[in-house]
C-alpha cells in the first residue's frame, strides 16, 4: 500500500519522504542514545564500529533501486505506447492516399491537429517516431 502511494508521487515528493524518514530514524537514534548515556551505555556504544550501519546503507540502496526499477518499466510502457500511436498515425496517413484528395487534407488536417493538441498538452516537443523525426515535417 505505501509502496504504490509513494510511486504515484513526483520525484521531489518521494525525496521528501525518504529524507524525512532517514532525519526522523536519525534523530530517534539520537534521542535513545542520549536518554541511555547517564545509565552507563555511552561507555558501550562507543565500541558499536559505524561499519555497523553498512546493512542499513544497503536496505535503503536496495529499496531506492527497487522504487527506479519500477519508474523505469513504467517509462519504457509510456514509451511504447506513444512510440504506436505515432506508428498507427503514420500508417493511417499512407492508407489515407488511397482515399480522395478532399478527403486526405480533412484526415491530414484532423491528425495535425491531434499532434498540435498533444504538443500543447505535453509541454514539449512530440517526437513523431521512433527515427526521432519532428512532426514539424510531416511524414507525408
Amino acid at each position: 500500500m505505501l509502496r504504490l502511494w509513494i510511486e504515484a508521487q513526483s520525484t521531489p515528493i518521494i525525496a521528501l519522504v525518504v529524507f524525512g524518514l532517514s532525519y526522523l530514524g536519525t534523530a530517534l537514534i539520537f534521542v535513545l542514545v542520549t536518554s541511555a548515556a547517564p545509565y552507563g551505555w555511552a561507555r558501550d556504544f562507543k565500541f558499536v564500529p559505524a561499519v555497523a550501519l553498512t546493512p542499513l546503507a544497503i536496505l535503503l540502496a536496495v529499496l531506492l533501486g527497487f522504487l527506479a526499477s519500477r519508474v523505469w518499466t513504467n517509462f519504457d510502457h509510456a514509451e511504447g505506447y506513444v512510440r504506436q500511436e505515432a506508428d498507427a498515425l503514420h500508417q493511417t496517413l499512407l492508407m489515407a492516399q488511397a482515399l480522395p484528395p478532399t478527403i486526405q487534407t480533412r484526415l491530414r488536417n484532423a491528425i495535425s491537429a491531434h499532434v498540435k493538441a498533444v504538443e500543447k498538452r505535453n509541454g514539449r516537443r512530440w517526437r513523431g517516431s521512433s527515427r526521432q523525426t519532428s512532426l514539424d515535417r510531416p511524414v507525408y
